[in-house]
């Protein structure tokens, strides 16, 4: 194989671990890791409430948006992003950080959405969940 083809990619999971191999350039701060969980009636509010920088925000759509048009379209799947610290709980110990949106229509996944809250912005959460939603895509049967 010549560099360059797949062999040479390491697989999208090993980003999600924190060690050297995967610390930020020039940062030593490993990356996040998330953990997606869905939005529900316990976890709603919070999610409205997440916010980004003012000069972000003709960037995105409102959260309260993106979760009514997935109620009426059942190709969307809304998505809460938390670091993976509060997996196996059953109530999140630590804060939402933000939400992230996917969709699948013929046969294809896109990522619709992605907004991660002004207090957890570059510390690697929506690089993190933006992974996971795509090894879930490469998981779903189409």
């Amino acid at each position: 194989m010549r560099f360059g083809e797949w062999s040479d990619i390491a697989p999208p999971t090993t980003f999600l671990y924190t060690d050297k191999i995967h610390e930020q350039p020039n940062t030593g701060v490993g990356l996040a890791k998330a953990h997606l969980r869905k939005v529900t009636l316990d976890n709603f509010s919070e999610c409205m409430s997440l916010k980004v920088n003012e000069s972000q925000q003709e960037f995105i759509a409102p959260n309260v948006k993106s979760l009514a048009e997935a109620y009426v379209n059942p190709t969307l799947s809304p998505l809460a992003i938390y670091d993976v610290k509060v997996a196996g709980y059953e109530k999140p110990q630590l804060p939402m950080v933000g939400f992230i949106m996917y969709e699948i229509t013929a046969g294809v996944g896109f990522i619709l959405r992605l907004m991660i809250e002004h207090n957890y912005q570059r510390q690697g959460y929506g690089r993190a969940a933006s992974l996971e939603v795509i090894r879930r895509l490469k998981l779903h049967r189409f």
